[in-house]
């Protein structure tokens, strides 16, 4: 197979993230650029040049209807709903013309694509929120623990912690784990909660007031216009900090570990 380049790659995912952009319009379904790729807009607007992927996310109504409604002659969305052995929070949109290798995930057959992260609601007391978020971290933290395998880039003794965990868990089928992290994200609802998250992501689950995403701007990233919340600024903030600085050039590389192909 001809292994596709970093180049191709920023392409193919422009295209799908084209492709959502227009459903969602034409269908009345809310979206917005998130992560690296909301920084990107509006501090690059476009990819960050040490950047190799497309984040977007939804409300979680917003996500279902998506999920449920989407089609294109060559992009396909799935997430859990759609595959018992999806092993993610969140879902992505595939195209179904390449083959994507991701390190320590075989569970799965992808393509090329760009992440769909849910938001969800939050409880209103500060204390029921973090023991909340500290639910969703366990059965996050075990269910990684079941796709483990050894690893040589770490100490034996680490590899016998994981290791151990991970045959010490298994009468929990991945199934059992994997719904209910997924109803323990959607336990409260977006409408009437007053801080919302990206629960499904490991790193923007720090709540932010609803308030943010009440209606959409747009923001040029590679010279189109895509939708971000109105209240971006105070959420990436929360989030990243001074996000308009850009990091030390030791910092700045390439985060993933994958190969894609085409078919």
């Amino acid at each position: 197979m001809q292994e596709i380049t970093l180049e191709e790659r920023k392409k193919l995912q422009f295209e799908i993230l084209c492709s959502v952009h227009d459903f969602c319009v034409e269908n009345d379904i809310t979206y917005f650029l998130s992560s690296g790729t909301l920084i990107g807009a509006v501090r690059h607007q476009g990819y960050i040049p040490w950047d190799d992927d497309i984040d977007i996310a939804m409300p979680r109504k917003d996500y279902d209807r998506f999920f449920q409604s989407y089609s294109s002659q060559y992009h396909k969305a799935i997430n859990l709903n759609m595959d018992v052995r999806w092993p993610y929070a969140f879902g992505r949109v595939c195209d179904t013309r390449t083959l994507l290798k991701e390190k320590n995930m075989d569970c799965v057959n992808l393509g090329i694509c760009i992440d769909v992260f849910p938001m969800d609601g939050l409880p209103d007391s500060n204390f029921r929120c973090k023991m909340h978020l500290l639910k969703i971290f366990v059965i996050r933290y075990l269910i990684a623990h079941k796709y483990y395998f050894y690893q040589n880039q770490l100490s034996r003794l680490r590899n016998i912690y994981h290791l151990a965990l991970k045959y010490s868990i298994f009468p929990l089928p991945i199934p059992f784990l994997l719904k209910k992290r997924d109803s323990l994200i959607r336990k409260y609802d977006w409408q009437s909660s007053t801080n919302v998250a990206s629960l499904a992501s490991t790193t923007e689950r720090i709540p932010c007031n609803k308030s943010c995403f009440t209606h959409m701007l747009y923001e040029k990233f590679e010279g189109q216009l895509f939708c971000i919340p109105c209240g971006y600024d105070i959420w990436l903030r929360l989030i990243y900090g001074d996000y308009l600085k850009l990091p030390p050039v030791e910092k700045r590389i390439i985060q993933h570990d994958f190969i894609a192909y085409w078919k």
